[in-house]
């Protein structure tokens, strides 16, 4: 992907929602920061990242089926996704 062909407005929120964790996972989540002396928003950033890249690739090769689909470039879907003027 040829990232200088995306052109991205800054964010409103950089701060992703998500849904409750169970009362285990959530205090596996603090324990775990605790013991490794992060913030538990270090934590949750790390763990973020760490997703997408262990995941990149599999989304990407899905943007590039769809594109193909849809008959435009990935750099294309990829933005109008983001900027939610794309849906799926």
């Amino acid at each position: 992907m040829d990232w200088s062909k995306v052109d991205l407005p800054e964010p409103k929120d950089r701060l992703p929602k998500s849904g409750k964790l169970s009362n285990l996972d959530y205090y596996r989540l603090v324990v775990g920061s605790k013991i490794i002396r992060k913030s538990l928003m270090a934590t949750i950033q790390t763990a973020v990242i760490t997703y997408l890249d262990r995941n990149w690739d599999k989304h990407e090769d899905r943007l590039k089926m769809e594109a193909t689909q849809r008959g435009i470039t990935i750099e294309k879907l990829f933005e109008g996704l983001a900027k939610d003027e794309i849906q799926l």
